[in-house]
């Protein structure tokens, strides 16, 4: 089976996670969890947890993830639908 790179794939295959709420959250809250979330991640205690399992924590909010999430919706969307992926 030929890796993904050798099908034709030129893609960046990173790992990343996020939070997301149901669209029409009001901002306020979208805002006060997303300044939560970015905190959290960037406190010592946190940052020393996750660099024991090699886990880069960025810390970004709902600005910086839009681009992120479309790039990657773009890329992979476009795989899955040339694979013939059907969901059951």
């Amino acid at each position: 089976m030929p890796t993904l790179r050798e099908a034709g794939f030129e893609i960046d295959g990173a790992e990343w996670h996020a939070m997301f709420a149901p669209a029409g959250t009001p901002r306020e809250l979208v805002d006060a969890w997303a300044r939560a979330a970015i905190d959290a991640v960037r406190s010592p205690d946190v940052r020393q947890r996750l660099d024991l399992i090699a886990v880069e924590a960025v810390g970004a909010g709902p600005a910086e993830l839009a681009p992120l999430v479309k790039r990657d919706y773009d890329t992979w969307g476009r795989i899955i639908r040339e694979s013939g992926y059907k969901a059951n």
